[in-house]
């Protein structure tokens, strides 16, 4: 009988003669070395396997197979090795991701972010969704809009607030992004965050509804959504200072000019408006923007709207706590897809003008009004000094002076009557220039009436 072999495919015994194995058909060494059609047993049991005196000279058959599993044990042990030290490498990797922020330029990093499994770009924050069901909590503001007072209540989830105020806000950097980049990102991200859908749907179906029981066209909407952000009171917060998610600023009722300008930018975007965010990063200052041909600001196609305090649209005054006016030119940032523009800023522009002019009128006045009072005050103390010196001639007799001075004082009496009364007229108008500049400060929210009453004016 001739020896046996082991087929180095599928390892069974195999008659030392063979050429190919008849179980798997892969070529063996040795024997025949004609090529043959792989042949197939359909009964493995019938094969018989020979003895062990049968096998390759000093190599029993257990010692054979035993030869084979030590083989194997060692091939398993290496590749153990290499999962293992591959794991460790991807753990530290993951660790040290955040340090890439300062260098990610490095070509280091810019080879490892070819790496599968290794992040690039930037993680940017976002609320987790929650399982549990929601825990609504009514809410109602009051704010002033046109010539009166509208109150909406709506319903905030308090797991999505809390959710939010608990998510981080900050951005890993894990390839050479840049800040513009990553902060416009930011923004756009905190504003389309999925888990605020509902909470936005809340809030503004109230103004929608206000909307269109009044018959408000696109303007007045966008004015009315205007009005509801700038009545939030204006908070700034020291210790946390990173931007919040629009449901922190209305269910904390408070918020600083990104904090109201991401709510801001958010309603109106889901409204359909075509809006951005304007980040002035010299002034630490951020408000909104909205598509109008007729007043844009600094070129860019869009008014501005100012978040921290009732503003109309375009309104080229902006007036904000900490700063006296925005000199630098501002990184626009698009918020959603939305194109309706605004289209009042020909009666913004108008009121503006009065505004302006009645400004301008003020320092004038004041200057008249300044001049004449120190005239004024100087004629009273002549006429004062006259007045005694004639009281003297009267008492000591000497009637014949005291009537020669009368004539004088009578004409500087005249006198200063009638520069009193030009100051009454000059007081006078100054008051109506500014009871017409503090209407126009005061009443920002009501752009319709303001128009009437420049108009009027």
């Amino acid at each position: 009988m001739s020896g046996m072999i082991f087929c180095p495919v599928c390892e069974r015994p195999v008659n030392e003669g063979l050429a190919i194995c008849p179980y798997c058909g892969a070529r063996l060494k040795g024997g025949d070395t004609t090529i043959h059609p792989a042949r197939y047993v359909e009964d493995p049991s019938r094969i018989r396997y020979t003895s062990a005196s049968a096998a390759e000279p000093g190599v029993t058959k257990e010692s054979k197979d035993q030869g084979r599993n030590s083989g194997k044990s060692r091939n398993g042990g290496k590749i153990a090795v290499i999962l293992a030290l591959l794991v460790v490498f991807f753990v530290l990797l993951s660790l040290f991701q955040p340090l890439m922020m300062n260098a990610a330029s490095s070509s280091f990093f810019n080879m490892l972010s070819r790496i599968p499994g290794f992040h690039s770009g930037a993680e940017y924050p976002q609320i987790p969704l929650s399982d549990s069901n929601p825990d609504y909590l009514s809410l109602s503001n009051d704010f002033s809009f046109q010539d009166g007072v509208v109150g909406i209540s709506y319903m905030v989830d308090r797991n999505l607030y809390t959710a939010a105020s608990n998510t981080r806000k900050d951005v890993i950097l894990y390839d050479n992004v840049s800040r513009t980049e990553w902060e416009k990102k930011l923004y756009q991200v905190m504003i389309d965050d999925p888990g605020l859908a509902l909470f936005y749907e809340s809030v503004l179906t109230q103004l929608r509804d206000y909307a269109e029981a009044r018959h408000l066209d696109t303007d007045e909407y966008l004015e009315l959504i205007a009005s509801f952000v700038q009545s939030i009171p204006y908070s700034t917060d020291n210790i946390n200072t990173e931007p919040k998610y629009p449901v922190e600023t209305v269910y904390g009722n408070r918020g600083d000019c990104d904090d109201k300008s991401l709510l801001m930018a958010a309603l109106l975007s889901h409204e359909g408006y075509d809006v951005v965010l304007f980040l002035f990063e010299p002034e630490e200052h951020m408000t909104v923007g909205v598509r109008s041909d007729g007043c844009s600001y600094m070129g860019t196609g869009y008014a501005i709207i100012e978040t921290t305090s009732y503003a109309m649209v375009g309104w080229e005054e902006i007036q904000f706590e900490g700063l006296e006016e925005l000199y630098s030119t501002p990184l626009v940032i698009p918020v959603g897809n939305g194109t309706i523009p605004y289209s009042a800023c020909d009666q913004v522009s108008y009121i503006y003008s009065i505004y302006s002019s009645q400004n301008v009128g003020f320092d004038s006045l004041e200057q008249q009004i300044t001049q004449l009072e120190s005239k004024l005050e100087s004629e009273l103390s002549q006429l004062n000094e006259l007045g005694d010196r004639m009281s003297r001639m009267k008492a000591s007799g000497n009637i014949a002076g005291y009537n020669s001075l009368v004539s004088q004082y009578n004409s500087q009496v005249d006198i200063y009557n009638s520069n009193g009364r030009r100051l009454k007229q000059l007081v006078e108008e100054y008051n109506e220039n500014a009871n017409l500049v503090n209407e126009i400060n005061d009443r920002q929210y009501d752009r319709p009436g303001l128009y009437q009453l420049a108009k009027s004016g």
